[in-house]
């Protein structure tokens, strides 16, 4: 080899290691975040049934609406007596805290909805597909007549950049060989 050739190969390696060096980057981060909302029913567990010693009466105003009228003592408007229960409901996850007006209170009975949120984050990174490969590469004949050894460099699943090493047995004399490759 002359010393053209050793000044070309080592100015190609450094290009090339630069080339390389330029190429590498942070890896891609992205984050998604997901958040379903599904309306959960569960069946009411326990009741607690705390019977409040006030008495209301209530007022027809109408035939479609009903005022409760909190007095002592019943007025002249026809009114009925009714006892107020604080009600506690109690199920899996959920609570519900009610004021229940009525003559007499037998059973509550029920199912409890409510929205359940469920926030779901996935997180994807993604690196860039560059790396050194080594090869080597003989013709396809029953003569073997120039074997090659070489580095190749992809980079970012773009570009393929080589350099190899040949040797020619006919004609007893090695040589380099550049690559270079692009992802259609």
């Amino acid at each position: 080899m002359n010393n053209k050739t050793i000044i070309a190969f080592v100015i190609g390696l450094v290009a090339m290691f630069f080339l390389m060096k330029s190429c590498e980057s942070e890896p891609k981060v992205v984050t998604k975040t997901v958040t379903k909302t599904e309306i959960v029913k569960e069946p009411i567990t326990k009741v607690e049934i705390k019977e409040v010693t006030k008495t209301v009466y209530v007022q027809k105003k109408s035939d479609s609406d009903t005022i409760i009228v909190f007095k002592d003592k019943p007025s002249e408007i026809p009114t009925t007596e009714a006892k107020e229960y604080k009600v506690t409901f109690n199920s899996n996850n959920a609570k519900a805290d009610l004021t229940v007006t009525a003559k007499e209170l037998f059973k509550i009975d029920g199912i409890i909805s409510y929205p359940k949120e469920t926030t779901t984050v996935e997180t994807t990174i993604t690196r860039d597909a560059s790396g050194f490969y080594i090869y080597g590469s003989m013709p396809i004949s029953s003569q073997i007549t120039t074997p090659e050894l070489g580095v190749m460099f992809q980079i970012k699943n773009k570009l393929i950049i080589g350099v190899g090493g040949r040797y020619d047995n006919i004609i007893n004399n090695g040589y380099l060989v550049g690559t270079i490759a692009v992802k259609l």
